[in-house]
């Protein structure tokens, strides 16, 4: 039994050691999976303030000569920013959906393994009882046999209490 239990631990240090890997590998991909999104706000952050700058700009040039012209340049840029930045959104809404999808897979990913480290703990637990019951067994063995020598020796009248030491 207890060679069972050796192998039933060293199976499950393996499959721990293998879901830990799995584990940090979809970590890493969540991770990846933010780091896109971060970007990705980002484009939508800096379009949204050069879409206000480049507005800005337009308002200071109103009457100027070369206002009409500005403007007609800046309706092309707000078109062509908002069309970019709309792109972002559907982008962001995309890696956020991945995102929930990543962090579904790293809960279970943590959930297998925290199964796998329970497992473990228990046969631990168990191969400590089975070796605890069996030194017991041990010790009682010894015990009684010291208990029969004892009684033997006193049935025969042997004293190894008081032999001569000379």
């Amino acid at each position: 039994m207890a060679a069972d239990l050796k192998k039933q631990i060293k199976s499950l240090e393996t499959l721990i050691r293998h879901h830990k890997w799995l584990l940090e590998e979809r970590r890493r991909a969540l991770n990846e999976l933010l780091t896109e999104r971060d970007l990705v706000q980002g484009h939508i952050d800096r379009t949204d303030a050069k879409i206000a700058s480049e507005r800005e700009f337009l308002r200071l040039q109103l009457g100027r000569a070369d206002y009409h012209h500005s403007a007609e340049l800046y309706a092309g840029f707000a078109d062509d920013a908002r069309a970019f930045r709309a792109g972002q959104v559907v982008r962001l809404g995309e890696v956020n959906r991945r995102i929930d999808a990543a962090q579904d897979t790293v809960t279970e990913a943590y959930r297998e393994l925290k199964k796998y480290q329970i497992a473990q703990d228990t046969a631990r637990a168990s191969a400590k009882s089975e070796f605890d019951r069996r030194e017991q067994i041990r010790l009682d063995d010894m015990a009684i046999d010291g208990f029969r020598l004892r009684q033997d020796s006193e049935s025969r009248g042997d004293d190894f209490t008081s032999f001569d030491r000379a």
